[in-house]
């Protein structure tokens, strides 16, 4: 009995421990998305990688809007974060300074 009670108090911890954790989903930061975009996660839906995308930001053909678009469809943002005025101009900078070089 006394072996019951301590494996299901041991199995009561480890689930209360581990199960926030394992539920908790952190959303990707504007540079977590830039690097994605950089690093080709995004090809799929358009948005080019490497110096491409460099090229593509420099003149205007990609946004830090369209890198959002691309994260919600794949499913690394919720669709809220598209209106997220602060994500975007966050994004915008990113994107923008790598293009000159920051």
């Amino acid at each position: 009995m006394k072996r019951l009670i301590v494996g299901i108090a041991s199995s009561l911890v480890f689930a209360v421990t581990l199960a926030p954790g394992a539920q908790a989903q952190t959303q990707p930061t504007p540079a977590d998305l830039a690097s994605l975009a950089r690093n080709g996660y995004f090809a799929e839906q358009g948005i080019p990688s490497h110096a491409r995308l460099d090229h593509a930001v420099q003149f205007d053909q990609v946004s830090a809007a369209d890198v959002v678009r691309a994260a919600v469809q794949t499913g690394r943002i919720e669709s809220a974060q598209i209106n997220n005025e602060s994500l975007l101009n966050a994004l915008q900078t990113k994107l923008d300074g790598h293009v000159q070089g920051d």
